[in-house]
Formats: structure tokens, C-alpha cells, sequence
């Protein structure tokens, strides 16, 4: 995918699902032309997975814009932080799936504000991100008892008292 071809789709504003892997030659302001302005407004279901160049301001600009997600896959998307995850929990609430599976640089800042912010989460994938604590995974599984959440190993998080 290049950036032109990005552009195209993001004059299609009926569009419900996008699909771009390894998208590693799009840059940060690739994906922050495509999704300012609501352009992408209907979009429910997006996988932006190993778009290695997906910056924090283009995620927020993706989450301020497309309130409606109920999926998002954003596997291997290196440069993301808490920063930008923040600003997914507040703005799009009707998240179902939220897949971060290789997302290296998260701290778990962002996991706080789940049980109050996505109240409809029902999946929170968390596969290879080191740097996220295990207590604060059952921290949210204390809150949402009925939420899958798959830790540093892919194992299921369970709920002990």
C-alpha cells in the first residue's frame, strides 16, 4: 500500500471495514490525512496490524474520528505508547475487540480507564507486550469478570480471589 492508494480509499466515507497489514510504507501523516476530518466516520472493523509507521498522533487522530470501531487490530505497531491508547478508551467506546498483540512499547497507563470507558469489551489482547504488568490485567478481570483478556504468553487471564 502506498500513500496514494491510502488517500483513495479514505474518499470511500461509506466504508465499514479496512484491512491494511504491513502497510510499511505509509508514514505517520499517511494515516493522519487519511482519517482527519471524519472521512472514515462508519468505519466499525479496522486492522492497521505491522503498519510499522503508525505514530501516536496518527492513532489519535484515528480515534477521534472513527468513534463507531468495534474492532481494532494494531498487532505489531511498534511506535505505539499509552499515550495514544488513552485516547482510544476515551473516544471510541463501542470497542468489542481490541487487539495490541505486539505492541512493545505500552506501560498499561491506558488499562485503568477500561471497566469504566468500554463497557462493551469483550476481548483485550495483550500478547508480547512486555512491558504490561499482570496485576493490572486482573485489575480489569476483577471489574469485567466476563472480558477474555490474553496476557504476555497468549494464556487466557483468569480471575483468582
Amino acid at each position: 500500500m502506498q500513500s496514494a492508494g491510502l488517500r483513495a480509499i479514505s474518499s470511500v466515507h461509506t466504508l465499514e471495514s479496512l484491512t491494511i497489514r504491513k502497510g510499511s510504507s505509509l508514514i505517520s501523516s499517511d494515516f493522519v490525512s487519511a482519517f482527519s476530518d471524519k472521512k472514515l466516520e462508519n468505519l466499525i472493523d479496522l486492522d492497521l496490524s505491522e503498519c510499522c509507521n503508525l505514530s501516536d498522533f496518527g492513532l489519535m487522530i484515528i480515534a477521534k474520528n472513527c468513534e463507531t470501531l468495534a474492532s481494532l487490530k494494531l498487532c505489531w505497531c511498534w511506535e505505539l505508547t499509552d499515550k495514544s491508547l488513552i485516547f482510544v478508551v476515551r473516544y471510541c467506546k463501542y470497542l468489542i475487540n481490541l487487539n495490541l498483540c505486539g505492541v512493545i512499547r505500552l506501560d498499561g497507563e491506558f488499562l485503568c480507564e477500561i471497566p469504566s470507558k468500554l463497557l462493551g469489551l469483550k476481548t483485550l489482547d495483550l500478547e508480547q507486550c512486555p512491558r504490561i504488568e499482570f496485576s493490572d490485567l486482573m485489575a480489569i478481570k476483577r471489574k469485567k469478570p466476563k472480558i477474555i483478556i490474553k496476557d504476555y504468553y497468549g494464556e487466557s487471564v483468569e480471575y483468582e480471589d
